[in-house]
């Protein structure tokens, strides 16, 4: 039978070396000037912020039955793992349905290498909607070796042609774009962040969400706690 293994971005150098490295792109640079905010407006430092992000999460894998779990700089051992092991590449902060795994290992890929489904989006002001782009980012998808790992960059499957793909009419994940991601602090919308932290916006329990509730209840608790150490 073969492996399933989940590979998460969970390696803090991803945003802090934006920091302590040469800036040298105009994203990192507007990167760097919004975690020096972050840390000035609020008491729980951006880090500290993502650990606790980091730990909803891994309550929706730990629960799974996952052959492995690697990280996102092993990369070595992942390509030692035997052809049809079966990878899948989630942020640190994404949410996975606690059957994940065994959908993934009863699923046929047929002559495929890569199997993509629905992905329940959880905006920054709590709001969700059921996605189901083409887009094969983190969390909404799965890649069967032999596959190059260089096609998975900064956790999007850069496959080179759809054939390659084949759908897994199931919604399997939610990805949690909130406000101490990479892509919203690297753009200019710091007053947006801040306008959302004024108004406490929480995530809201919908049917769309059913089988997430506790996820919810916690990551609610860690924007409470982050909203109420904000020194506006």
């Amino acid at each position: 039978m073969n492996k399933i293994i989940l590979l998460v971005r969970r390696d803090r150098d991803y945003y802090i070396n934006q920091v302590v490295s040469p800036v040298v792109k105009s994203g990192e640079r507007v990167f760097s000037k919004n975690l020096n905010l972050w840390n000035f407006f609020f008491k729980i430092p951006y880090v500290e912020f993502r650990r606790r992000l980091s730990e909803v999460s891994s309550l929706t894998y730990s629960q799974n039955s996952f052959d492995k779990i690697y990280f996102w700089g092993d990369y070595e051992a992942i390509e030692k793992e035997p052809d049809g092991s079966i990878i899948v590449p989630i942020d640190e902060d994404d949410w996975i349905s606690n059957t994940l795994a065994d959908d993934i290992r009863n699923f046929d890929f047929k002559d495929k290498q890569v199997t993509k489904w629905d992905v329940i989006n959880i905006g920054p002001k709590g709001d969700s909607s059921l996605e189901r782009r083409n887009l094969c980012r983190s969390c909404s998808y799965a890649v069967k070796l032999p596959y190059h790992i260089s096609f998975i960059s900064i956790n999007v499957l850069m496959t080179r042609n759809q054939r390659d793909i084949i759908k897994f009419n199931k919604t399997l994940s939610a990805k949690v774009d909130n406000i101490a991601t990479r892509t919203f602090l690297g753009n200019n919308y710091f007053d947006y962040l801040l306008e959302i932290v004024k108004k406490r916006h929480q995530v809201k329990k919908t049917k769309l969400l059913q089988g997430y509730e506790e996820q919810v209840d916690i990551y609610n608790k860690c924007l409470i706690d982050l909203y109420d150490s904000c020194k506006l």
